[in-house]
């Protein structure tokens, strides 16, 4: 060993979402919390999970593992809703009470489940009517009629 204090591994809670703005879709990386555990974590990623509903919104449980060779941290996705991009730790800004209710306005209410309805029968085609038949050949045979007394 060379001393130097070991770094322990932290779980994550992340999310991206695709947010409506007044400028078009803007796409966001943000972390909601940071754990010494996985339990925390997972509590905080499933509550989460019931908080946003929505399918614009992808979230990411990962292990931020320390990497003792580069001594830089590689982010492993433990667990996820949906597929979302690169994690991008640039921009990333903290989930706090004020982003959870631009987030919530943003997205607004999640889409409603499609209810499967049996096909709707094709319309009925007004067809011609007995009145209508026996009208026809009534003409019909008065016009032979006159043609045949002509």
């Amino acid at each position: 060993m060379d001393g130097s204090p070991r770094i322990a591994t932290t779980y994550e809670v992340l999310l991206f979402a695709d947010m409506g703005t007044r400028l078009g879709i803007e796409r966001r990386w943000l972390i909601a919390g940071s754990h010494a555990s996985r339990r925390g974590a997972t509590a905080q990623y499933e509550e989460l999970n019931r908080e946003f509903p929505h399918p614009r919104v992808k979230l990411l449980l990962v292990a931020a593992v320390h990497d003792a060779a580069t001594g830089l941290f590689r982010d492993r996705v433990l667990e996820s809703r949906g597929a979302a991009p690169l994690i991008q730790r640039k921009q990333m800004q903290r989930l706090g009470a004020g982003e959870r209710a631009k987030l919530a306005a943003a997205l607004g209410p999640p889409p409603a489940a499609r209810s499967i309805r049996p096909p709707t029968p094709p319309p009925r085609r007004a067809g011609l009517g007995v009145g209508t038949w026996v009208l026809g050949l009534a003409l019909l045979a008065g016009f032979g009629a006159a043609v045949l007394l002509r």
